[in-house]
């Protein structure tokens, strides 16, 4: 199932809203996981995270937003169709995140 309550802690926590906290990095896990399982098998689709440039805070505030606004149509199908992007931001930001913090 598509992790919209996760997206909106971690949007708040990008946002600034919220610090760091256990429920922060349960929700990093939980996106990075739900996000890492769609490419099991298909690494040649997988968004290229190691080695890219460090996004900005609106990059990853667009990607949060964008991810949010498509988990509320309620239609999962539709992150498939998201640009590859948008997810290597999120993922990129998240993987520092969780280094970072712990």
């Amino acid at each position: 199932m598509f992790p919209s309550q996760s997206l909106m802690v971690l949007l708040d926590f990008a946002r600034g809203r919220v610090t760091w906290s256990v429920q922060v990095f349960d929700a990093a896990l939980e996106v990075l996981g739900y996000f890492g399982r769609m490419w099991i098998g298909q690494q040649q689709q997988a968004p290229m995270v190691v080695g890219q440039d460090q996004p900005t805070d609106e990059e990853i505030l667009t990607a949060l937003e964008t991810l949010a606004s498509t988990s509320s149509t309620g239609q999962e199908h539709q992150v498939a169709a998201l640009p590859p992007m948008v997810v290597s931001i999120l993922l990129s930001w998240l993987l520092r995140q969780i280094t970072k913090n712990i």
